[in-house]
């Protein structure tokens, strides 16, 4: 059953939490002195510390989404009220900003572009920087139907730190280098 007492209201057909006059068919209000509201929160009874929330940071006005997994809480995307919006970042400066460490294939901005289709040719690709030589940029192809790209030995295209670019190279030690198997380096 439904219950209209506290701070929930329902007014013509709308349903206000937090606020008397809503200006949608739900409307949210949270309060103002708090930066994180827990606005909308998505949980499991039987689980407490595993959960989704979205909120408006009323310190900012950016709309976040972010979980709690066993306790920590994080923020993975924030829409700033320009528009813009940042993937693991807080603080886009970009129309699309992914942000993370790129120490490491599972933490990298890695931007994957994944088929569901089955044929033989069809192969996976994936953009961004990742690997132990940081600062490296990559175009990546999986290896197989359905492989995963995210690795240096998939590298088609390379561009590395002092701006030399790789073709099938993943250290290019000149401004062009083409590594061809069946004929000799360019």
């Amino acid at each position: 059953s439904l219950h209209a007492s506290g701070n929930s209201y329902f007014n013509g057909g709308k349903v206000g939490i937090g606020t008397a006059s809503p200006g949608g068919l739900l409307d949210l209000a949270t309060t103002v002195s708090t930066a994180k509201p827990d606005a909308l929160r998505i949980s499991n009874a039987g689980y407490p510390a595993y959960y989704w929330d979205m909120w408006r940071d009323n310190s900012t006005g950016h709309f976040n989404l972010g979980s709690a997994s066993g306790g920590s809480f994080s923020t993975h995307i924030t829409v700033k009220e320009d528009g813009k919006v940042g993937i693991g970042t807080a603080a886009p400066y970009g129309k699309l900003q992914i942000e993370g460490n790129t120490n490491s294939w599972s933490t990298a901005p890695v931007l994957v572009f994944s088929s569901s289709a089955t044929n033989t040719g069809v192969r996976d690709w994936a953009i961004g920087p990742a690997d132990t030589s940081y600062g490296y940029f990559h175009i990546l192809q999986g290896a197989s139907v359905g492989a995963s790209p995210l690795s240096t030995a998939s590298a088609r295209l390379t561009i590395s730190d002092t701006g030399n670019v790789g073709i099938a190279d993943t250290a290019p030690s000149t401004k062009l280098t083409v590594v061809d198997t069946k004929t000799a380096n360019y």
